[in-house]
């Protein structure tokens, strides 16, 4: 089969919208005898017969035809898509960005994005903060970053009236120990966990929950917890310890692949076993198209991972 021509599939899609070749190549500004050409050569790159030709009552679109043209539609659009992203870009090459996660989120997808914005356009300068929520909002009142992603636990119960705050997906989260660590093959109780320090990237959200069982049990030892951005550093405390990480998975990915790190079954609700990403902005502020290009990828990268759960 041929290279398809999407000219060509465009002149199939008018031509079966109008059902005439005389108001199709007026629409299009073609001659008809250029329009008949255009077709003709389409059937025969598809090998496909798209249309019936009568003398007297014109053409009629084939079953085969049919399936063609809304396929061949979804590819235009698809087109068009690719062309208004690449006018973004145009525009977006000279020019810089900068943006914030909540810890945890770069693992989702952080290091595989920004190798594909550097390949596509080298031009563009990219800053990103990862820090805890409360943080990334005052980096952006200040204006330092132009917008961020995070968990949407962190505007609960505050005033965010300033910001335009944005529910995006659900995230999977879980507990997480090594692979010989005492509750392995064990669905433990809650109050078993408390003998296990806790380790959590700030982003995550769980512990109220987890800290809030504690203060129902008087008996219960204290729950020792560690908060912290470093993954390198909680990594080598799950790994030579018996703590207990509570968190996204795609942050221990290489551990969990390599049979070092497992995930824990537990009874109850311990917490809330996913996390809300959401997208904040300044309220009333219009995001630069390098913001703009950067926020869609993100939000992209995280359906994909949100489709997969």
């Amino acid at each position: 089969m041929n290279r398809i021509n999407l000219r060509k599939l465009d002149h199939a899609i008018k031509l079966a919208e109008t059902g005439s070749y005389a108001d199709a190549s007026k629409q299009l500004h073609i001659t008809q005898s250029a329009l008949s050409r255009s077709i003709q050569s389409l059937e025969d790159d598809l090998g496909i017969k798209l249309f019936d030709r009568y003398k007297n009552t014109g053409i009629k679109i084939t079953s085969e035809g049919r399936a063609v043209i809304n396929k061949a539609k979804a590819l235009l659009i698809q087109s068009e898509n690719f062309l208004h992203d690449m006018d973004i870009l145009k525009e977006a090459k000279s020019s810089s960005v900068s943006f914030g996660l909540g810890p945890g989120l770069p693992s989702v997808f952080l290091p595989e994005l920004l190798s594909t914005i550097a390949q596509s356009h080298p031009g563009l300068s990219i800053n990103v903060e990862i820090e805890a929520a409360y943080k990334l909002t005052q980096l952006l009142i200040d204006e330092s970053i132009e917008f961020f992603f995070s968990d949407i636990l962190h505007f609960e119960n505050r005033d965010h009236s300033l910001l335009n705050v944005e529910y995006i997906t659900d995230l999977p989260i879980g507990l997480y120990a090594k692979s010989s660590h005492p509750l392995k093959n064990h669905i433990f109780q809650p109050e078993d966990l408390f003998s296990y320090p806790l380790l959590s990237a700030q982003h995550n959200s769980g512990h109220p929950v987890l800290t809030s069982k504690k203060s129902e049990s008087n008996t219960a030892p204290e729950l020792t917890t560690i908060r912290c951005n470093d993954l390198p550093t909680l990594t080598r405390i799950l790994l030579n310890s018996d703590a207990v990480f509570i968190g996204l998975p795609q942050m221990l990915a290489a551990q969990i692949s390599a049979g070092k790190v497992i995930e824990l079954q537990f009874e109850g609700k311990l917490f809330q076993p996913y996390s809300k990403v959401c997208h904040a902005s300044l309220r009333g502020r219009t995001l630069s198209n390098a913001a703009n290009l950067m926020k869609s990828r993100i939000i992209s990268c995280l359906s994909e991972q949100s489709d997969h759960k």
